[in-house]
């Protein structure tokens, strides 16, 4: 009679190796990949169903099938060796069985189907399930562990957790820090989690490695070394941001004038190399915690420039153009910053009332027309506080303004920024005359900052009096005379301004 039986696979299904390279298959009878026995069976002729939702392997399929001797198939063959390819890596708990694809992949001699069984129940047509060995090497999960390259605190001592994606059966680790050789350090450790317990303090704008080496699992995978770094703020950024400004000098005169936690929050006194300080902190807020603030300012400012960020309008608007502007009241702390053209002259910010108990930093950077002023009152009185704008331009000009105050609880109560107009001078000027030396006429310009009567005389190199070129009531502003030294002889010629109590002189040398 002819063979009506159609081939099965004899369960149980051997085992995979290790590496989970591949599955051996074994039938009842030889098989092949077409009804007629013509081609041995293919890769796609099998199909992998996964039955456990993984994250690392999420499937896999027949890559290559060999003969029992490892050689290509010729078609009749009751052993086959199934390679698989797997999409992601195996990390153990993953399980599946091998089928075949549909109802016209497998055959045996006389044309009958290997049984296709759409549904993961029937599993007489299917292979073992088999669960895959890990193959996945322990790591760090980053989303549970503190991450890598974030800042940590200097001054608190708050543990560096990191949380692994498997059980570990061993590891070993080293810290260090790059300007720091004093480090002190406890652990914790589970089999998935280790605590770092760094005790402070640490150095400021620190360097922190921690190296994780020999991570092995409980079935001997073994990570490659693994490193971490996170980095310590600079002392007296209080917000994290990178820079020590206003809004940190809010804060620490809040806790200056509260006297509070000191330990975690204070400055100073501080040892080690600048601006890597490690703050050796006392009980108090004081001169070293003021001092320390306002080095690591300074470090700021070099480092980032000293143009701020301009904030939206808040409170109150501050009018700038009368170059005078009282301090709220209610500020504890403060920036100005100003913005104007080198070419056209000097600007400066002056400041009156702040008294020597408080925190004044001011930078200049005169070939770029900048001006930062900031101020932390941590010794605050009734005393009425005034920022001036002082000018020493030679002609009309303008200037930007940006400014924040802070309150007592580190609000922000007004902030704001203004373009004003430079044309009034702040004080009487002679500017140098244009051109000089110079053949007949030169230009001479000069400043008054109120009506006031002016004049302006020239004198010879021996005291002479050569002409009056004004002699009257002028109004607040920049004016030019010319002189024409057709009549005179050539030689050095002295300009004298005369206004209230107020005397200028500039040399002039005239060529024919």
């Amino acid at each position: 009679m002819p063979d009506r039986l159609p081939p099965k696979i004899n369960l149980p299904t051997a085992d995979i190796p290790d590496d989970n390279s591949y599955v051996i298959i074994t039938l009842t009878e030889g098989v092949y990949g077409d009804s007629i026995a013509t081609t041995p069976v293919e890769p796609t002729d099998f199909f992998v169903e996964f039955m456990t939702d993984s994250i690392y392997a999420t499937g896999a399929e027949v890559s290559d099938i060999l003969n029992s001797l490892q050689n290509p198939l010729v078609g009749g063959e009751d052993t086959l060796y199934c390679y698989l390819e797997f999409v992601g890596t195996p990390g153990g708990a993953e399980t599946f069985y091998i089928k075949a694809a549909d109802t016209n992949s497998v055959f045996d001699a006389n044309g009958n189907a290997l049984e296709f069984s759409p549904n993961s129940w029937e599993v007489d047509q299917n292979t073992d399930t088999l669960r895959l060995n890990d193959q996945v090497v322990p790591e760090i999960l980053p989303l549970l562990s503190t991450p890598n390259h974030t800042t940590i605190s200097s001054s608190i001592g708050l543990p560096i957790k990191l949380v692994f994606n498997e059980p570990v059966q061993s590891f070993s680790y080293s810290v260090s820090a790059r300007h720091y050789n004093y480090l002190t350090y406890s652990d914790t450790t589970t089999a998935t989690t280790f605590k770092l317990n760094l005790h402070p303090p640490l150095a400021s704008l620190d360097t922190i490695t921690l190296t994780i080496s020999n991570l092995t699992d409980s079935v001997g995978n073994t990570a490659v070394n693994l490193g971490q770094k996170y980095f310590t703020p600079a002392l007296g950024d209080y917000n994290i941001d990178d820079r020590v400004n206003v809004e940190d000098l809010a804060q620490f005169v809040s806790f200056w004038m509260a006297d509070s936690q000191p330990l975690v929050l204070g400055l100073g006194p501080t040892s080690g190399t600048f601006p890597h300080l490690v703050p050796n902190l006392d009980d108090k807020y004081d001169l070293d915690d003021g001092m320390t603030f306002i080095r690591m300012w300074s470090w700021s400012v070099d480092r980032f420039g000293l143009e701020p960020s301009a904030s939206p309008p808040i409170g109150i608007a501050m009018n700038w153009d009368k170059l005078v502007v009282d301090v709220p009241t209610e500020a504890i702390a403060g920036q100005v910053y100003l913005r104007y053209n080198p070419l056209q002259g000097k600007v400066d910010l002056n400041h009156a009332g702040f008294g020597n108990n408080n925190l004044t930093m001011k930078r200049e950077a005169i070939e770029n027309g900048e001006i930062l002023l900031e101020f932390g009152l941590v010794d605050p009185d009734d005393d009425a506080r005034v920022i001036s704008i002082k000018t020493e331009i030679n002609e009309p000009a303008d200037a930007t303004v940006i400014y924040k105050f802070f309150g007592e609880d580190q609000s922000l109560i007004a902030a704001g920024t203004q373009k004003i107009a430079l044309v009034i001078p702040t004080e009487f000027r002679l500017m140098q005359n244009y051109p000089n030396p110079f053949n007949n006429t030169t230009i001479i310009p000069y400043a008054v900052p109120e009506e006031t009567f002016v004049q302006l005389e020239i004198f010879d190199i021996n005291g002479r009096h050569v002409e009056t070129l004004t002699s009257q009531f002028h109004q607040p502003g920049f004016h030019t005379l010319h002189w024409s030294g057709r009549r005179a002889a050539s030689g050095i010629y002295f300009i004298k301004l005369e206004a209230a109590k107020t005397i200028l002189t500039q040399k002039m040398i005239l060529l024919k």
